[in-house]
């Protein structure tokens, strides 16, 4: 690090934990991997972390010197040493989402009674909040006008290099990795991609098995059913896969306006060409470089677009070339590094 971070501190003192009072709750409703934590940190400091020069002291909580940091929620916190600044993170609008009822009753659930609850304990007691989309800094910055609210945007740990020299022989291969939360989502997708399915032959659908799948898809031996799996799984299944397609549609809502850029990094991970709806703001810049497609709400544009690019798989690779040359010239891990040092640092 650039300075030492037990020096931000200085001249404050130290404070203590404002510990969750039934930590049960939090614990028996959450999984021991943090996609947020690793995306928006963790994978960043892999060096500091593994030097013990940041603790990681459960899934989503690490210190940074004598800085706090909190991502989400603090399920599986034994205990957390005197610090001197709390710095809460959040990439969800998890207020909200807690009583949308276009998400599913177990992700609401789970929202109101371990995200929501931490939000309300640690937000009022953060001396600075950190968030991962335009939209989320706005929504902060209005709530808590004398706090200072900070943009980190995601990193992922693969180097974007080089694309294989041709594509994997064999089918056109689409996938849409939804998580539980876009259930709303996919249910507009599903017949978009019925109907792909029926016009044409050459091509497979991977879809993530935590969508509640209609059975005429389950049932075509071109849906591939990737089941529910915990981070690590997943990122062991990801591993060396490819698909030519990554979908993302996305419904008009307060959770989907708080989405961040991070499915255009996820999607490269694969070396998938992005289609996705045209209000995700944080994708504009990708678009307008031809790094994505992004749509209206229109499923006949969406149709023509898939069919397209299965008509034509060079020009899909041309665009997930574009998006890791976008990727790579960010150079987002040094950038978010560059983000979070000057908040631990300040």
């Amino acid at each position: 690090m650039s300075r030492t971070p037990s020096d931000s501190g200085a001249g404050r003192a130290a404070r203590h934990y404002p510990s969750d009072r039934l930590p049960v709750i939090a614990n028996a409703l959450s999984s021991q991997g943090s996609p947020t934590a690793d995306i928006y940190f963790a994978w960043a400091f892999a060096g500091e972390i593994a030097r013990g020069e940041v603790k990681r002291l459960s899934p989503t909580v690490f210190l940074a010197g004598d800085v706090l940091i909190v991502f989400r929620h603090d399920a599986f916190l034994r205990a957390a040493p005197p610090f001197r600044r709390l710095v809460y993170f959040t990439d969800d609008a998890v207020g909200g989402q807690a009583f949308d009822p276009g998400l599913p009753l177990d992700y609401r659930a789970k929202l109101a009674l371990v995200e929501a609850r931490a939000a309300r304990r640690l937000l009022p007691r953060a001396d600075t909040i950190a968030v991962a989309s335009a939209g989320l800094a706005a929504a902060h910055a209005a709530a808590q006008p004398d706090t200072p609210v900070r943009l980190i945007g995601p990193a992922w740990p693969t180097a974007a290099g080089p694309l294989p020299a041709a594509r994997p022989e064999g089918p056109v291969r689409i996938a849409y990795l939804g998580a539980r939360s876009h259930a709303r989502d996919f249910a507009v997708l599903a017949p978009i991609l019925a109907s792909v399915l029926d016009d044409h032959a050459g091509v497979t659908v991977t879809l993530s098995g935590e969508q509640s799948i209609p059975r005429s898809l389950r049932q075509d031996d071109r849906v591939l059913v990737a089941e529910p799996m915990d981070w690590d799984q997943y990122l062991g299944w990801a591993r060396n896969r490819h698909f030519d397609i990554g979908l993302y549609p996305l419904t008009e809502s307060r959770f989907n306006a708080a989405r961040s850029r991070n499915k255009l990094l996820e999607y490269d991970q694969f070396g998938a060409a992005v289609i996705a709806s045209a209000r995700w703001s944080a994708a504009a810049p990708h678009s307008e470089c031809g790094a994505c497609r992004l749509l209206g709400d229109d499923p006949a544009e969406w149709r023509e677009t898939i069919a397209g690019l299965v008509a034509d798989p060079g020009a899909a690779r041309r665009i997930a070339e574009t998006n890791r040359a976008y990727i790579a010239a960010q150079d987002m891990k040094s950038e978010q590094r560059r983000q979070w040092l000057a908040i631990l640092n300040g």
